[in-house]
């Protein structure tokens, strides 16, 4: 039975990944909108966007909420990287803080994601008691 299951783990698996990497470039398709101005609702819409990612990520892998949380993470990292790879190419100009940019969004994205894989462990153990 867990053979048959393997190819379907390495689908939802793979679909995590990707949902980070989405996510990621979701973000920087509406920071790009916003503009520069946008300091505190960037953060928030950042923040909004990694949640949801979060959200996709543990009902995709319910049973292991944190490795979805970690596979979202590294989409996010793999997405930021590839952004950063080709951004100059298309506009002409580098980025100079880069490896500060991709901290910032890894990190703001296992905050996020890493929090809700918590909630979503407790939120399962409680349910599955039936003490609601």
């Amino acid at each position: 039975m867990e053979d048959q299951l393997g190819p379907i783990k390495n689908v939802r698996m793979l679909t995590t990944f990707l949902v980070g990497m989405v996510a990621l470039f979701l973000i920087m398709l509406l920071d790009s909108k916003l503009g520069e101005s946008s300091g505190d609702s960037a953060l928030f819409i950042e923040s909004g966007v990694f949640l949801l990612a979060g959200v996709v990520g543990c009902a995709l892998t319910p049973r292991r909420p944190f490795r979805a949380a970690l596979t979202v993470v590294f989409g996010v990292f793999v997405g930021i990287v590839i952004h950063i790879i080709v951004y100059p190419t298309i506009n002409g100009f580098e980025r100079n803080l880069f490896p500060l940019e991709i901290l910032l969004h890894t990190f703001m994205a296992a905050i996020v994601c890493f929090l809700f894989a918590a909630l979503w462990k407790v939120g399962s153990h409680f349910f599955a008691s039936g003490e609601v």
